[in-house]
């Protein structure tokens, strides 16, 4: 049986404000969104309650794991009213929260419109069960909440006992939409393309400014509120330190333009004429001349732009987006039209203003002179143009707001969400979770400047790429330039500091740009700020591989972590292992902990059966060194010194550490007794020495 809706509640106004006043009013991601829920709401939301909210439209989640909410602010019994004779109008099944039944529909139908259409070609009133067949193509469960919603709310349809009928005609447009869409879904309960929006009582402020941290997604947040909205009802701007009233309301500027040329003769003006041809121009004698003049008039700018097609279209919400106003001079660039930011409870100017001559002149030709948005020469802010602003906190000092001009605004704060949090930071071999660098920084940032303005958002970087790697010059340019430059100028705070092995030393930013030691001084800042690489088996790179021949030698397996690998590949894999467990050692350091485990291992070998081990690591010079005594010696015995230079160099693992090339032998040999054994008294070492466990097999 088919269940066109959730059986939790009836849906009613009391319902819909349970709902959306537990709901939270902005976008976020969606663990915080469970974590709200969690708090917010008595009992276990996410088990019924939820796919009501979701059949509602009140929200969704989208495939990126970001929440979207259909209200913005608590709503009341009216509004939750209005909100359910729209949503019921409008409701479609199948649909994304829909679990059962419809396989026989070939595409979903809205209910009320489809009950309409079924009840004028009967002319009169038919059988509910017998009207629900014909649309569902099966049986329903729940049809008694569907009735009751239908019968409550949408406002054409009758329904007494098992008989239904309509009151009076219902028109609306049939559109196709995919079953599984959620986002289509959502939106189609889209209050910005009807009239109930436009005392905005259920959304942002007609006049809002979204401010926050650097990075936080206030441009984002915009955004996605205005998803869906033609991008001709939308006009952006940005203010900066040189912006001012005419590059945001308009002025006279010269214009190049055609016109024939005239000459005064007696009473008469003259059309001039080529009087013979002219190749350079390509004009034929007789032909009017034409030339370039110079000619002033009013170029309008964003402001005049909106104001125009806002009383253009007075059916369309007409949004003026402004990026940065604190970045410029507000005084300076509004002038005289700060007094039209004062809006009545209907979202009008409260105290319309004369417009100078030039503008005037401007709107009465582009509007007509006995238009309402010119009337008696003045400007008057009509309900349908939102101006919305972002400021980022940490630009205050640019062009402080005054408290006058800060009363006239909406202000809605973007906080920090910590939501990316499958973006890595790579520096070397090593991996760091962005989420937990963003945290440990911003910690430091609130103890060094005693403020919230200058933490980093969560979009303080800009990661293109697919898998959200942040790389070691991406942080370096843009996350610690920030930091240098803007957080600790002044020597505020401990974060400029890099521990490496014990020791501990300040840090300048040049330090950070010596290519020899840059990875090196990169991780140990990460170990002062005591941000640990990611300890799990996906940041070791596993997938090496050798050639079958030298894989065929051995006839042995191996196991870290539950993975297998052969001789050869263990190289890499214990060395992957090992710095990510003593990541901020320098590389003599490194060199002798290996000794040290090849001593062990030395020691621990049965020496009546197994050669030592006289090879495990080494820096480049006594690589080449190896590889030159290999030379030599297939030059005495009459052998091909390039052949032996070859197999020599293929005995050894290139690893990339800190800058510096390392080698790690990888030639290990387990057919024959003494060298299994020798193999053996490594992994035993390594697993005393390092704690890495080597299963052999």
């Amino acid at each position: 049986m088919a269940d066109p809706i959730c059986r939790w509640r009836n849906p009613t106004p009391n319902t819909i404000c349970e709902l959306v006043n537990a709901l939270p009013h902005k976008v976020m991601n969606k663990s915080d969104f469970r974590d709200h829920m969690a708090s917010n709401w008595k009992g276990d939301f996410f088990h019924t309650p939820y796919q009501l909210a979701c059949q509602l439209g009140l929200y969704y989640e989208s495939s990126d794991n970001i929440y979207y909410p259909r209200f913005f602010k608590d709503i009341t019994n009216e509004d939750a009213e209005k909100y359910l004779r729209f949503w019921i109008q409008h409701y479609y099944v199948p649909n994304p929260y829909t679990k059962k039944g419809f396989h026989n529909l070939k595409r979903p139908v809205f209910i009320v419109k489809s009950i309409v259409e079924i009840i004028e070609k009967s002319n009169g009133e038919v059988n509910k069960n017998d009207l629900f067949f014909e649309i569902f193509k099966e049986e329903i469960q729940n049809s008694d909440i569907l009735s009751n919603v239908i019968r409550n709310y949408s406002q054409v349809i009758i329904i007494e006992g098992d008989c239904i009928k309509l009151n009076k005609d219902y028109k609306n447009i049939m559109r196709m939409f995919d079953r599984n869409d959620k986002k289509t879904f959502f939106e189609t309960f889209d209050l910005n393309k009807n009239d109930f929006k436009k005392n905005n009582s259920l959304n942002y402020a007609i006049q809002t400014i979204f401010y926050g941290a650097p990075g936080t997604g206030k441009s984002f947040s915009i955004k996605k509120v205005l998803q869906g909205v033609s991008k001709d009802q939308i006009i952006r701007t940005t203010f900066h330190p040189d912006s001012d009233y005419a590059t945001f309301v308009g002025s006279y500027k010269p214009t190049m333009k055609l016109g024939h040329r005239y000459e005064a003769n007696q009473d008469k003006t003259v059309l001039l004429k080529y009087p013979q041809e002219d190749y350079l121009r390509n004009k034929k004698q007789g032909e009017p001349i034409v030339e370039k003049n110079i000619e002033y008039e009013f170029i309008p700018q964003a402001f005049t732009n909106a104001y125009i097609k806002a009383y253009q279209s007075p059916e369309e919400e007409l949004y003026l987006i402004i990026e940065e106003i604190n970045r410029g001079n507000c005084a300076q660039i509004f002038g005289d039209l700060f007094q039209l930011l004062d809006r009545n409870e209907d979202g009008v100017s409260e105290y319309p203003i004369k417009a100078d001559a030039d503008l005037c002149a401007f709107l009465q030709k582009e509007l007509g002179a006995d238009s309402v948005g010119i009337t008696g020469g003045e400007l008057c802010l009509p309900s349908n143009l939102y101006i919305w602003a972002t400021m980022n906190t940490s630009d205050q000092s640019l062009f402080p707001i005054d408290s006058a001009f800060k009363r006239r605004w909406d202000w809605e704060y973007i906080p920090i969400r910590y939501c990316n949090t499958d973006w890595k930071i790579i520096i070397g071999y090593l991996e760091y979770a962005w989420i937990n660098f963003q945290k440990v920084i911003n910690d430091k940032i609130q103890n060094a400047t005693n403020s919230e303005d200058k933490k980093i958002g969560d979009y303080f970087v800009n990661v293109k790429n697919k898998g959200g790697i942040i790389s070691q010059d991406l942080l370096l340019n843009k996350i610690i330039f920030y930091l240098w430059n803007d957080v600790c100028k002044d020597d505020e705070g401990e974060i400029f500091r890099v521990k490496i092995g014990n020791d501990e030393t300040d840090v300048t930013f040049s330090e950070f740009f010596d290519e020899a030691n840059k990875v090196q001084k990169l991780q140990g800042w990460m170990n002062f700020l005591g941000v640990n690489p990611i300890e799990n088996d996906e940041a070791i790179n596993y997938d090496i591989s050798y050639s079958e021949e030298e894989n065929s030698q051995s006839n042995r397996e191996y196991l870290i972590d539950d993975k297998v690998f052969l001789k050869t590949d263990l190289a890499k894999v214990v060395f992957n292992k090992y710095i990510k467990k003593f990541n901020s050692q320098t590389i003599d350091e490194l060199i002798q902990s290996w000794e040290r485990v090849k001593n062990t291992a030395n020691n621990n070998r049965n020496k009546a059966t197994t050669h030592p081990i006289t090879n495990l690591i080494t820096d480049i010079s006594g690589y080449n060194q190896y590889i030159e005594r290999a030379e030599t010696e297939a030059e005495k015995e009459g052998r091909n010194p390039q052949e032996a230079n070859k197999r020599a160099s293929n005995r050894w693992e290139k690893i990339d550490y800190n800058g510096t090339s390392l080698y790690v032998w990888k030639d290990w040999g387990d057919l024959t007794t003494k060298n299994k054994g020798n193999m053996e008294s490594f992994v035993k070492a390594v697993k005393e020495e390092w704690g890495i466990n080597i299963q052999v097999r």
